[in-house]
């Protein structure tokens, strides 16, 4: 009996394009992965840095606790605008803690995307001491537009707040 072997033309280039395929698509997916991971390694960067930011603007208030019972360190930026420029810090209690805040500002603006932020000195009563609110927002999506407050309608802002004790 003669056995007659045909030969198959084309399996082999058939077999490559799946394959190239398959390659393409496992590709596609890591840049899809690394993408994500690097936008969550600059959010958390962000975040450290806020906190950072936030450590050392508590810091400056804390050591000037006169300036801070005033009042001097208010300012309220969530709703847009730009705070003046402070050159140098006066002799007054008042102006050092507006330099200081300027300082903190430059700060801020130099580390984090489109920044707001709040401080409002409230009085407790029959309490010698005072409570130095801080609200601090900035843009973690990168959306380029502010946000005017912390209540969770924006979610591509990261919203932090601060109650400080000021005795």
């Amino acid at each position: 009996m003669l056995i007659v072997r045909k030969h198959q033309s084309g399996v082999g280039l058939l077999e490559v394009l799946i394959s190239l395929v398959v390659i393409a698509v496992g590709l596609i997916g890591l840049a899809t992965l690394q993408t994500a991971s690097l936008k969550e390694v600059q959010a958390t960067r962000y975040q450290q840095q806020a906190n950072e930011l936030l450590s050392d603007l508590v810091q400056r208030v804390l050591s000037q606790p006169a300036a801070a019972k005033n009042g001097y360190f208010d300012y309220d930026l969530l709703n847009g605008g730009v705070l003046p420029v402070v050159a140098a810090p006066g002799a007054t209690v008042q102006s050092k803690a507006e330099y200081d805040r300027y300082q903190w500002y430059q700060r801020l603006t130099g580390t984090l995307p489109n920044p707001r932020f709040k401080i409002l000195t409230q009085s407790v009563s029959g309490v010698s001491g005072k409570f130095v609110q801080i609200n601090m927002t900035w843009d973690a999506a990168l959306k380029g537009v502010g946000a005017a407050n912390c209540d969770g309608a924006n979610s591509s802002y990261i919203c932090q707040n601060l109650s400080l004790w000021v005795p």
